[in-house]
């Protein structure tokens, strides 16, 4: 009975809560005045760049160069490696490096500054295509 004592029922819905994963959203410009906004849903994304749309899964990979700490954002990481795009979080900051898609990265990564009380898109499956 001692045991049963500490155990507390959760509130309604807090089931829901618990499993829903919210959503930040980067935006950035490169080079070329293209416009790139990220939205990292936990396990998935969404990722657009001028009028290209890409969502799917992303995996996340701890280290960066010299940042043992940093946070590697892989976007289709199952598949082939000349399609992956990475994503980086460097310790000690709040905005993201986007560099670039395949072996060679960008020579100038793109800064994704986060956009407070942004709203997220609905993530579509995987398997889902892009509007």
């Amino acid at each position: 009975m001692a045991l049963l004592a500490g155990l507390a029922l959760a509130p309604p819905g807090f089931a829901q809560a618990a499993h829903h994963q919210s959503c930040q959203v980067f935006k950035g410009t490169d080079k070329a005045g293209l416009a790139i906004t990220f939205e990292d849903h936990g396990t998935g994304y969404m990722l657009q760049r001028g009028k290209t749309l890409t969502r799917g899964e992303l995996n996340t990979e701890r280290g960066w160069k010299n940042d043992e700490d940093a946070t590697l954002f892989i976007l289709d990481w199952r598949g082939p490696e000349s399609l992956q795009v990475r994503i980086v979080r460097q310790t000690g900051t709040r905005n993201l490096r986007y560099l670039g898609q395949g072996q060679q990265p960008l020579r100038r990564p793109v800064i994704l500054r986060p956009v407070p009380g942004a709203r997220c898109t609905l993530l579509a499956s995987a398997a889902e295509p892009a509007p």
